[in-house]
């Protein structure tokens, strides 16, 4: 007993400090949420979808992009469509429990990675993805880029807060790739959730090329799940009474008993990242 309270005391104090180790390279597949277009707007959501595609054409990055029914606008989807890129299911209206039936099959991902977080809902929802023929998309590599476009569109030193974005992901990167090690003995390939708005319209191409400069690869989502880690997820949440963070990491680690400090959380930008963009902002 005194060995197994000290094995789960050291993996903990190696998990939270997960963020101080880097590793290098590694494979990222690319999902985009919320399509075709949330968050602050000064363009049309066909303008915005035409820069984030152009971003995953001209670095060779393929991406799902999960749409909502009634965001409107289908005339955005289907350019993404038309470049050949895949599309995945985010439910009708996002917060309602009506589904977007219009996209049977391929991959569905909960609205706010909310499971439902009992057995009960968690059984429910296998049922219904299994005769729909959907298979779970996890996020294992989540990101604040929510927050930072929010301040983004604030900032008339856009450079400056995209920048910090851009560094913001690779230290989630490095994360959830040393979580991954640790608790697979290897690098799986991670899941990135990413929005579909004006910050990730402007920034991906730069954030691309520094992911392969770092010698990290692309892959596809439909690549990504064939991995061990994910396949006996593709209906079902590795927690399904999963207490707050929804992660797919972070849900193996807490099937071992282990709680993280999350560098892609809304805590972690507010007391890390936000000082830093108010200066930014703040500067004439």
């Amino acid at each position: 007993m005194k060995n197994r309270v000290f094995s789960l005391l050291m993996l903990f104090m190696l998990l939270a400090t997960l963020e101080l180790t880097a590793l290098t390279g590694g494979r990222i597949a690319v999902t985009i949420d919320d399509l075709p277009c949330v968050g602050p707007k000064t363009r049309t959501a066909k303008e915005n979808i035409q820069l984030i595609v152009r971003h995953l054409t001209d670095e060779n990055v393929p991406a799902t992009g999960f749409v909502c029914g009634d965001r409107g606008n289908f005339d955005a989807v289907k350019f993404w469509v038309d470049a050949g890129l895949s599309l995945g299911n985010h439910t009708y209206s996002h917060p309602e429990e009506k589904l977007n039936i219009k996209l049977r099959g391929g991959f569905f991902r909960f609205p706010y990675l909310n499971h439902g977080n009992s057995n009960e809902k968690v059984d429910q929802m296998e049922k219904y993805l299994r005769g729909a023929q959907y298979r779970l998309a996890h996020v294992s590599l989540d990101s604040i880029d929510y927050l930072f476009a929010v301040e983004y569109a604030k900032s008339k030193q856009k450079n400056l807060v995209s920048s910090m974005y851009v560094e913001h992901l690779q230290q989630c990167a490095d994360h959830f790739a040393s979580m991954s090690q640790l608790l697979f003995n290897r690098q799986i390939p991670l899941i990135l959730l990413i929005h579909a708005n004006e910050l990730n319209a402007d920034t991906l191409g730069i954030a691309f090329k520094s992911f392969k400069q770092k010698g990290w690869e692309f892959v596809s989502l439909e690549d990504a799940v064939k991995d061990a880690a994910y396949q006996p997820y593709l209906y079902r949440v590795p927690m399904p009474e999963c207490p707050g963070d929804r992660n797919f990491l972070n849900q193996i680690a807490l099937r071992k008993g282990i709680k993280v400090n999350d560098i892609s959380g809304d805590e972690y930008f507010k007391e890390h990242w936000l000082p830093q963009i108010q200066k930014v902002i703040q500067k004439p």
